[in-house]
């Protein structure tokens, strides 16, 4: 769920100035509510080794989890890779150009 949560955030990472518009004009859409009290969620900053292999740690963690049905995992991971590729579509839309290089599946 976290991965989910976070896809669009992490890849903020790569468009600063659409980052910095978003976050002056939106109140935060990701709280943390597990510790001592409710924060903001952030994702980890690995923007220096880009999304390919945060997607592939997602993957991971996925092929990873128990799935009460058979046939769940591969759901869930194609729902994964479906998701993580409509926010990169938005964000390509947005018309700032992304700082760095794509390195992961579509």
């Amino acid at each position: 769920e976290s991965a989910v949560s976070t896809e669009a955030i992490a890849w903020l990472a790569f468009f600063s100035g659409l980052g910095k518009l978003l976050e002056e004009r939106l109140a935060p859409k990701v709280i943390e509510i597990d510790g001592e009290g409710p924060r903001v969620a952030e994702a980890e900053d690995r923007a220096e080794e880009g999304m390919g292999p945060r997607n592939r740690r997602v993957i991971a963690a996925i092929q990873e989890a128990a799935f009460t049905g058979k046939g769940d995992k591969p759901v869930v991971v194609q729902l994964y890779r479906e998701y993580a590729r409509k926010v990169t579509t938005a964000l390509a839309y947005s018309g700032e150009e992304p700082e760095g290089e794509y390195e992961g599946e579509y």
